[in-house]
């Protein structure tokens, strides 16, 4: 299958992202972040993508995402070569912790990677998913004992540091919350869904969209060389039905014949 990697109209754009924290779910529309971690050394580092969730809801089923960390010390300071690094795990995630007023769960919304099945991640009830709002704690944890993303937009963290470290506050299914394993291994694609409380009750199942259109799903990927992409399928061509092809042919027929009358 043919994917788009760059879409002009639609391509995040990411050069020139000013330093800044990452925006927490707290602010009612959050911005997409990177966890790598590794579960046997216990250090994580977190990157700011610099890309709100309403600006990636308007566009991420079309568009195209890519950013190099080659050129981040501090990605290389804590694991040291992706390639050859066997215990490293990654997502991509963002979160609306909000609710509309009068509300229990109405107005939340999170992002996730995952390579669960559509059917399972719709199994997610709405009182689990309400608890995906703690991993605001972690990206608050990461931004305010992040000193590096005054210059890097992104942080290590060791499991001692507390909840900035990912395995701590966040784990590979959203501080147990989630019904999925959000991560996976460097090298490897995940998809990516939106879930939403579908309403005030708690025991009902949440509105899970999984990103993609009718030619297949989005994708996030973490390559060893340090490049994070994100590609949704092409479009496939419309082909032309046989009766259009038909018409052409009868049209150039008479256009000949009618040609041969006049001389």
């Amino acid at each position: 299958m043919k994917m788009k990697l760059l879409v002009a109209a639609t391509m995040f754009a990411v050069a020139g992202q000013a330093a800044a924290a990452i925006a927490p779910g707290s602010s009612g529309n959050g911005e997409l972040f990177l966890s790598v971690y590794d579960s046997v050394a216990l250090t994580s580092y977190t990157r700011d993508l610099g890309i709100d969730m309403n600006t990636f809801n308007a566009s991420g089923s079309n568009a195209g995402y890519s950013l190099s960390f080659a050129g981040d010390s501090l990605l290389a300071s804590a694991f040291g070569s992706l390639a050859t690094n066997s215990n490293l795990l990654w997502n991509v995630a963002a979160l609306d912790s909000t609710v509309n007023p009068g509300n229990s769960f109405v107005g939340m919304q999170f992002l996730s990677t995952t390579n669960a099945s559509l059917a399972t991640v719709k199994t997610q009830t709405n009182t689990n998913l309400a608890g995906f709002a703690t991993v605001d704690g972690y990206v608050n944890a990461v931004n305010a004992g992040a000193t590096d993303f005054v210059t890097n937009n992104s942080s290590t963290a060791a499991s001692a540091d507390g909840s900035s470290y990912f395995g701590n506050s966040f784990g590979n299914n959203w501080n147990k919350k989630a019904v999925f394993d959000s991560t996976a291994a460097v090298g490897s694609s995940l998809n990516f869904f939106a879930l939403t409380p579908s309403d005030n009750s708690g025991l009902h199942k949440a509105t899970v969209t999984q990103f993609g259109n009718a030619d297949g799903a989005a994708t996030w990927t973490l390559a060893s060389n340090g490049t994070l992409s994100y590609v949704s399928p092409a479009p496939s061509a419309v082909p032309v039905p046989a009766a259009v092809w038909l018409l052409g042919s009868g049209l150039i027929g008479m256009v000949g014949v009618a040609r041969r009358k006049v001389k």
